[in-house]
């Protein structure tokens, strides 16, 4: 008997896979490329819009607490510094120099404690420094306990400037220089340098004429927003003087941060230390004390940061805006 054992084995070629050539490779590469770059800026904008966002939600958690402190305090609002600039003749010593965020933390879910030699012992509320926008690292500085008063906000000094009427508040009327509403808000008198001698101390919230349109507080890179009729031609104008001498040259001003949310801060103002940048201001008409026209402010619609206004509104302005509003509430 014969077996026959011969199989028949079917074998398959193997499926050879079509590799990416390098000129294929090369064109999705490109396309990548340009698509980063079509998104990248869409990005980046949408990121600077939500930062903007969360400062003005800040803002109005601030206008909040100002309105809150006024209710507890007579009607007063919250010194900008108490009693002045610093410690003043007879002030005792166990008692801290307060700030307006200091005295607003209480507000906000912080309560702030001292030590016996008037020396803060606890955080301010998060919210008061909270702006996203606002990094005092990328500046140069350390982020510690003596640099926290360069919180990202500061309060408006001059809440009567433009208003047609004398600055007034709990010591007084103020006599001048210049004009009365010039007067400095939420600070005592003192001879001291910075002086202050036409302060006039705590305002009262009813007393400010037209709150929403006047700005309270807003982006600042110091802890006090403060408008100066300085330079030549004189003219009124953001404050690059550097009063305050923690603060770097990089930062550019001393009060005020008109480009937080938009643009180069050089397009509205001038750097201290080498005459760089642009000289935008409004013209300053001596007899009425009136802003006339405004001067080198092409580029300042490009310039945007956020303010909380009076009545407890916040919004987004231009550097020119925001400088008119801050001297004739426009």
């Amino acid at each position: 008997m014969r077996i026959l054992s011969s199989f028949r084995v079917a074998v398959q070629p193997i499926a050879r896979t079509r590799a990416f050539t390098l000129v294929e490779l090369l064109v999705v590469i490109g396309i990548i490329a340009i698509l980063i770059g079509v998104l990248l800026p869409a990005l980046s904008k949408a990121r600077v819009q939500a930062q903007a966002a969360a400062c003005l939600s800040n803002l109005r958690q601030i206008g909040i607490a100002y309105n809150m402190y006024a209710n507890a305090n007579r009607g007063f609002l919250p010194y900008t510094t108490h009693p002045s600039w610093a410690r003043t003749p007879g002030y005792p010593n166990n008692l801290p120099i307060l700030k307006w965020y200091e005295a607003l933390s209480e507000y906000m879910g912080k309560r702030i404690e001292f030590d016996a030699n008037g020396n803060r012992t606890t955080e301010y509320a998060s919210v008061l420094k909270g702006c996203p926008s606002w990094n005092i690292d990328m500046l140069g500085l350390q982020n510690n306990a003596a640099n926290d008063y360069l919180l990202g906000y500061g309060q408006n000094m001059r809440l009567f400037m433009g208003s047609g009427v004398p600055a007034r508040g709990s010591d007084g009327v103020a006599k001048g220089p210049y004009f009365p509403s010039w007067g400095y808000c939420g600070i005592g008198p003192n001879g001291s340098n910075p002086a202050a001698t036409d302060a006039v101390g705590a305002v009262k919230l009813a007393s400010v004429p037209n709150a929403a349109k006047t700005i309270i507080n807003g982006d600042s890179v110091n802890w006090h927003l403060i408008v100066l009729v300085e330079g030549f031609p004189r003219g009124f104008r953001w404050n690059n003087n550097q009063v305050d001498q923690g603060l770097p040259d990089q930062i550019i001003l001393d009060s005020g941060d008109p480009a937080r949310h938009g643009g180069n801060i050089l397009d509205v103002c001038k750097n201290r230390t080498n005459n760089t940048g642009t000289d935008m201001y409004y013209e300053w008409n001596f007899t009425t004390s009136v802003p006339g026209a405004l001067k080198n402010g092409s580029k300042a619609a490009k310039c945007r940061a956020n303010y909380l206004f009076l009545d407890g509104h916040a919004e987004t302005m231009t550097a020119d805006g925001a400088l008119k509003a801050l001297i004739q509430r426009n």
